[in-house]
């Protein structure tokens, strides 16, 4: 579904953060309190959270080209 919004003008409901490879938990928590600090980013009320965090520590793969 796609939604023709400006985030200028209303609030998230929630944002998702997906991290892969050599990341800490400490750096996510870090860069999620930098975002909270800013405040450019407006929730709505009902979601005391915001953020949802994922973490892979395997570093991403790369595919061969097998296309011939």
């Amino acid at each position: 579904m796609m939604v023709d919004c400006d985030p200028r003008t209303g609030k998230y409901m929630a944002c998702c953060l997906i991290y892969r490879g050599d990341v800490t938990p400490k750096d996510v928590t870090v860069a999620v309190e930098k975002m909270k600090s800013k405040r450019t980013i407006q929730f709505v009320d009902w979601s005391p959270t915001g953020f949802k965090v994922g973490i892979n520590h395997e570093k991403p793969a790369v595919v061969p080209d097998d296309s011939r």
